[in-house]
């Protein structure tokens, strides 16, 4: 596992602050991402909503516990949605880190390092999880940006990559692309050359997904939903 005590805490935070950079080079490590997040999904939650968290389909409870620099979210999905007959729950985790001070990478200021996933799981086979999505990102802030005299809403800039895997379809290999701005729009992955598909390890561990969702339900069942 990433650690022991304490310790291995500020070792995520680092070593997560590394993957999400690479990201924006087209680089993706999902497996050993995925480890550390099993760790952090391993921390508990607050037992009552976070009403500032701000997403559309989701409800947000605090995860306790990270260390001083981060904040992360546990995400319950407003709605299951039915696809070939079967209904589908999902739950997602959010990790923020907060450097203390704003970082120039890749010719502009951006945020820290942001890393969100969600697993989809069948609701009659809770065990069982069907999709699969990672996302790595480095936003470009605009506004640090143009404070320092740079132009972000001129020129090319990527600021992550993503993940998806439809254990549904078996005949689909994973989707794996960068994300990136052009002139302040974020635009698909064709107007960045040679960063996607994603290089490093996008072959996912499915032991490590199975115990994932164990531990995202384990929260769940934790707040009596």
């Amino acid at each position: 596992m990433p650690g022991e005590g304490d310790d291995w805490l500020v070792v995520a935070r680092e070593n997560l602050s590394v993957f999400a950079t690479e990201s924006l080079s087209g680089i993706m490590h999902v497996n050993a991402v995925l480890e550390y997040m099993i760790e952090f999904a391993s921390l508990s939650v607050e037992g009552h909503i976070d009403f500032d968290y701000e997403d559309d389909d989701a409800i947000a409870y605090a995860i306790k516990g990270l260390p001083e620099g981060m904040t992360g979210h546990f995400l319950v999905g407003f709605q299951p949605y039915i696809e070939n007959g079967k209904t589908h729950r999902y739950l997602q985790m959010s990790i923020n880190a907060h450097p203390a001070e704003q970082e120039y990478i890749d010719g502009a200021m951006r945020d820290g390092p942001n890393i969100n996933l969600s697993e989809s799981y069948d609701a009659d086979d809770p065990g069982a999880p069907t999709r699969f999505a990672l996302m790595l990102q480095r936003r470009v802030d605009l506004s640090a940006s143009r404070k320092v005299g740079i132009d972000p809403y001129s020129g090319e800039y990527t600021y992550g990559a993503y993940y998806w895997h439809d254990m549904l379809d078996k005949s689909k290999a994973p989707l794996t692309t960068t994300l990136g701005l052009v002139n302040g729009n974020p635009v698909d992955v064709d107007s960045f050359a040679g960063v996607s598909p994603l290089a490093g390890d996008v072959l996912l561990d499915p032991d490590l997904l199975h115990e994932l969702l164990a531990k995202l339900q384990k929260n769940l069942a934790l707040l009596h939903l």
